[in-house]
């Protein structure tokens, strides 16, 4: 009896150290299997992003010449606008100067005039009090 004993622990152990093992191999698949399921869906998602982008890359690439073409043709009437621009600038920064200059120009004859006005009010007394005297 002895013997079934023993060989009944040893198979107890056995067994515990069986299920133990299967357990750690069940958890380690599922794992892997998750973290497998992750990297396929990354990678999945990042060929596409990959694919998306050459698409893009290829449009561009085709519209490009296209595109420059365009702005070739454009170019010379954004130099002549951006000309014409700075002469206007330009004319419009003299055409204050000169009104600043006419302002101040105005400005001399009105006193010059309220000097004269004086001068004749003035005069008009010295005359009016030689007539009357």
């Amino acid at each position: 009896m002895r013997s079934s004993g023993k060989a009944r622990a040893f198979f107890v152990v056995v067994m515990l150290a069986f299920c133990c093992t299967a357990c750690w191999y069940a958890l380690s698949t599922v794992s892997l299997r998750a973290e497998n399921i992750d990297l396929t869906t990354k990678l999945t998602t990042s060929r596409q992003r990959e694919t998306k982008q050459q698409l893009e890359y290829d449009a561009v690439s085709v519209e490009l010449p296209q595109t420059q073409a365009e702005l070739a043709e454009a170019q010379p009437l954004a130099d002549a606008a951006k000309a014409r621009e700075n002469e206007l600038r330009a004319q419009r920064k003299q055409l204050r100067a000169d009104v600043a200059e006419l302002q101040a120009a105005v400005d001399a004859l009105e006193q010059e005039n309220a000097h004269l006005k004086e001068a004749i009010a003035a005069m008009r007394q010295v005359m009016d009090r030689d007539r009357t005297h």
